[in-house]
């Protein structure tokens, strides 16, 4: 079992490389149209498409708000949130330029970009949020589950075997929604994942939960609470 654990944890951490770095917890709390910087407060943001309206959210300690959204939720002390250099690296940016303007820039250009992290290797599990260009602006949740179906069943297939995809409804912030649910197995042990689809005018942003031997999604959804 030591083994077979050892193999999922390894697994995980290529499939989710994003959240399992060494570097030190983000601990200070940001104004929610920047998280993670404070740099750019004079610079002005991309005025050529909506989405240099795009909100980030705030984390502090282990926690996540984003008021765009009306979304908080408090995570346990003893997970790992990723840095600012560690969202920034996964989304093909650098520290120094991980502002407002350089993320409205990448979305624009078709860039997916990862602005919270919150990973549990020994479980294990992670809860990921991502924000990109919405596809089909006037969508709801079931169009864009079908629309990237298709890729979510792609992307999973490299991590595990003999998986399966479904439709499925999931308790988040008091509220029943559709979220694309994957499972399957490596090393023949579990694995299953979890995405909610958040349209938010030309912007999506995603809920992702990855967790290893049990399925940790309606426990890990449900923390997060509607703000006003």
């Amino acid at each position: 079992m030591k083994k077979y654990l050892i193999a999922l944890l390894a697994l995980l951490v290529i499939a989710l490389a994003a959240c399992s770095s060494d570097s030190e917890l983000t601990k200070s709390g940001k104004d929610p149209a920047g998280i993670h910087h404070n740099r750019d407060t004079d610079q002005p943001a991309p005025q050529s498409w909506e989405g240099s309206d795009v909100d980030i959210g705030m984390t502090e300690e282990s926690a996540y708000k984003n008021a765009t959204l009306g979304i908080s939720a408090a995570f346990p002390e003893n997970l790992h949130i990723s840095s600012e250099a560690e969202l920034a690296a996964h989304s093909g940016l650098t520290a120094d330029t991980f502002d407002r303007a350089a993320i409205a820039d990448a979305i624009e250009n078709g860039q997916t970009v990862e602005i919270f992290c919150a990973s549990e290797l020994a479980a294990p599990y992670s809860v990921t949020i991502r924000v990109l260009k919405n596809p089909l602006p006037d969508g709801d949740e079931a169009a864009l589950i079908s629309h990237f179906s298709a890729e979510a069943i792609t992307e999973f297939e490299q991590t595990g075997v003999n998986v399966v995809s479904a439709v499925a409804e999931a308790e988040f912030c008091g509220q029943e929604r559709p979220v694309l649910t994957l499972s399957g197995s490596a090393e023949e042990l579990p694995l299953y994942e979890t995405i909610l689809y958040l349209p938010c005018g030309d912007l999506l942003y995603t809920v992702t939960v990855l967790s290893g031997m049990t399925d940790r999604s309606a426990e890990l959804l449900g923390l997060f609470e509607a703000i006003n």
